[in-house]
């Protein structure tokens, strides 16, 4: 009866020991800032994805808040670029980001977006009424 007691205990405990070990997350942290070149207003709402340069994977994304902020968290180790865009805007891409255990949060300050030059011609809409027979 002990001897069963025993070994249901050494049971219970290295499962539940892996179960623990199989929830650890990944310990890097990118975060940064993203703003207007022009006139250094937040830009809210801005995309910023996470590639591993080994891959070309998208590792994670998010989207900034209203204050521009963002934060990438449970990055794993390794080298990355961090690609940020918005509607209206040209988008940007970092030189490559690493995350290391010695330096697992990197703060890329603040990134700046560039309005896009694209403007489109005068758009001229015409449609023809259908005849109605009463």
């Amino acid at each position: 009866m002990k001897l069963s007691k025993l070994v249901l205990t050494l049971v219970l405990f290295v499962v539940f020991q892996l179960m623990l070990m199989s929830q650890t997350r990944n310990p890097g942290v990118v975060s940064g800032r993203i703003l207007d070149i022009h006139s250094k207003t937040p830009v809210e709402y801005a995309n910023i994805l996470l590639f591993d340069t080994l891959t070309g994977k998208m590792v994670t994304g998010i989207v900034s808040d209203s204050n521009g902020h963002f934060r990438l968290d449970n990055v794993p180790l390794g080298v990355f670029i961090v690609e940020y865009s918005f509607i209206g805007y040209a988008t940007n891409r970092t030189s490559p980001v690493v995350v290391s255990r010695k330096a697992p949060g990197v703060d890329l300050g603040e990134l700046l977006l560039d309005p896009s030059a694209f403007t489109m011609n005068e758009v001229t809409v015409t449609a023809e009424k259908a005849t109605m027979i009463t």
